[in-house]
């Protein structure tokens, strides 16, 4: 099912790969040496052999070493073998996250399984929509996480260039980094079953343990109570969710079929395939879209 997936998500931008603009560059050649300076070149070429030879240039400094994780840093299974894309990709939502489901149960953001019906908010009511997959899951690592604090109580952890909607002074919701959070934004918020308006009173960073990312039917979902997106790193989430109609038809679809687990289990640590390979063709072929 993963190779039909992948297919899947080659033909998607396919399209955009001719449509790349190609760069070209004005090399101006510099010559060796003019007949200006030629003369002395000649008259100097007897000294030439007692000269001692010009010392090498000095080394570059050796590079630095990647920093930990942190809130634009994720992590990727695999050791050396695993590429630098699969860091790039990994943006989430801390381990101590909970989420809503319909019956009213809360659980941990690490035990939702596909096919759990969740809460969010579409405009100004609460939906239900439904969990498709994890993008990426890493139980046990450490990272740096924004700590976002509301006036209602409410509070959020997430990496840096996850989305979260904040409501303009129009009532429109506008998709912003969690880095770019601060006090005074106003965020939707459930409290006692009721969607509310809350301002931001406090952000900060705070290290603690696991990363999780779901993805639901709905693009977004409800995490401790908050509306926020299932999408990271991108400037436009709408864009995101659009790329991402394929696999929400492929899941129905194997769904429909009584197949629990289209995209599998996801039992181990790690980026998911899809996510990946998504990141991938929009950093070389769309780069524009990404966030930096």
């Amino acid at each position: 099912m993963l190779r039909f997936s992948q297919w899947i998500c080659l033909m998607i931008f396919s399209s955009t790969i001719w449509s790349a603009p190609l760069n070209s560059t004005n090399e101006t050649v510099t010559p060796l040496f003019d007949s200006s300076s030629s003369s002395s070149i000649l008259h100097d070429k007897s000294e030439s052999h007692t000269r001692p030879p010009p010392p090498p240039p000095p080394r570059p400094p050796p590079p630095r070493p990647p920093p930990p994780h942190g809130p634009s840093d994720g992590y990727s299974s695999g050791g050396s073998s695993a590429s630098a894309t699969a860091t790039a990709v990994a943006y989430c939502f801390s381990g101590d996250m909970l989420v809503t489901l319909t019956t009213g149960q809360r659980i941990p953001i690490g035990k939702l399984r596909a096919g759990d019906k969740l809460l969010t908010i579409d405009g100004s009511k609460i939906i239900t929509s439904e969990m498709v997959m994890m993008l990426d899951k890493h139980a046990s690592i450490e990272g740096i996480f924004y700590t976002i604090t509301t006036m209602s109580g409410h509070n959020i952890s997430l990496t840096g260039v996850h989305l979260i909607p904040i409501i303009t002074v129009d009532g429109l919701l506008n998709y912003v980094p969690v880095r770019d959070i601060k006090k005074g934004d106003i965020l939707y918020v459930v409290s006692n079953g009721t969607l509310i308006q809350s301002p931001v009173i406090n952000v900060k960073l705070e290290v603690k343990v696991g990363y999780f990312s779901p993805l639901t039917t709905a693009g977004t979902l409800l995490v401790n109570d908050i509306l926020v997106s299932c999408y990271a790193n991108v400037k436009s989430p709408d864009n995101a969710h659009f790329y991402m109609a394929p696999f929400r038809w492929y899941y129905q679809l194997f769904r429909s079929l009584s197949i629990t687990e289209p995209f599998g289990s996801h039992a181990t640590d790690g980026v998911h395939i899809i996510p990946l390979s998504m990141y991938n063709f929009a950093r070389w072929f769309r780069p524009s879209t990404l966030l930096h």
